[in-house]
């Protein structure tokens, strides 16, 4: 949630991902409730976002990472990510 709340507080129009994180990830959060419930904060639009770009690519850097750190927390967040 972090990433996109950056996006929108820069005013950014669009951003592109490579995976989906639906454990962290804000776009399934946000998109749908935002668009339609922000009179709170009526500047603050979501940016469009694609994702799927370079998706292999993605993937494999997501590789090479487990390889070189091999355990840990983020080793674990990864997998999880490869094995949705």
């Amino acid at each position: 949630m972090m990433c996109l709340g950056a996006a929108m507080g820069f005013f950014i129009g669009e951003v592109y991902y490579a995976l989906e994180s639906p454990v962290d990830g804000a776009i399934s959060l946000l998109n749908d409730r935002w668009r339609t419930n922000n009179e709170v904060l009526q500047s603050y639009t979501l940016p469009k976002c694609y994702g799927g770009i370079l998706r292999e690519e993605g993937k494999t850097l997501l590789r090479k990472y487990i390889i070189a750190k091999k355990e840990g927390a983020f080793v674990d967040f990864c997998n999880t990510l490869l094995n949705l």
